[in-house]
């Protein structure tokens, strides 16, 4: 009965250090994901800012810049705490995203015809979608790039499969028919926000270009 009684308490006890063990992993995945991953990503986009910046300032005899490495800015005046001048580079794998936006290659470009298509994180990783959820239609975007300003105005959203890559298209769901022009804007991230089974999307569609000497008034007054 003794004997029993004993290998029970051992169970019990060998069971305590199991589950000890799974919470101290599942905290430690946590601050690595939601803080540290926060923090590298900060300094990284700080770096990625100036890198940019500076090679804007160089001379054009110089090396030809690597889009991959950044080519643009994004401010969004909703989401002003997380996106803000940050950097906007080409490709969407975890060397673009971990360190700002990422832009979907074969997309359209800044201002012109076809879909500029945009993705970032919504947790961890510098999360600058962290905040979707409160975009609205009629909100601004703006996007900077070594030469002009381009503004757009976000018309609408949809929650769809990760698999559902109509939304990048030219011309998704028939969007620049609705709204009369061609040149437009999509906005990506996962949904929920501390998961990845679904993606958040936003289209826009440009309302304003201008030279880089005018700053947006929505830049201006946020």
């Amino acid at each position: 009965m003794k004997h029993r009684q004993v290998k029970r308490k051992s169970s019990r006890k060998f069971l305590g250090y199991i589950l000890l063990s799974v919470a101290i992993y599942a905290a430690a995945v946590i601050v690595y994901r939601l803080v540290w991953t926060n923090y590298v990503a900060e300094q990284e986009v700080k770096a990625k800012t100036i890198s940019i910046r500076e090679d804007w300032n160089t001379p054009s005899v110089a090396s030809p810049i690597d889009p991959a490495a950044g080519f643009a800015f994004l401010y969004i005046p909703r989401l002003r705490n997380s996106v803000w001048e940050l950097p906007i580079s080409q490709g969407v794998e975890s060397a673009q995203l971990d360190t700002g936006i990422g832009h979907y290659p074969l997309t359209g470009k800044p201002g012109e015809s076809g879909n500029f298509a945009l993705a970032g994180h919504r947790s961890g990783h510098g999360e600058p979608f962290a905040n979707f959820e409160l975009l609205k239609a009629g909100d601004r975007v703006v996007i900077e790039t070594e030469e002009k300003w381009f503004v757009y105005e976000l018309e609408a959203d949809a929650q769809v499969k990760p698999e559902e890559l109509w939304v990048i298209d030219t011309n998704p769901g028939g969007l620049a028919n609705k709204v009369g022009t061609d040149k437009l804007l999509t906005l990506v991230t996962c949904t929920p926000r501390y998961g990845s089974t679904g993606r958040w999307v936003w289209w826009g569609y440009l309302v304003e270009e201008l030279p880089k000497n005018q700053i947006p008034s929505d830049v201006k007054a946020s």
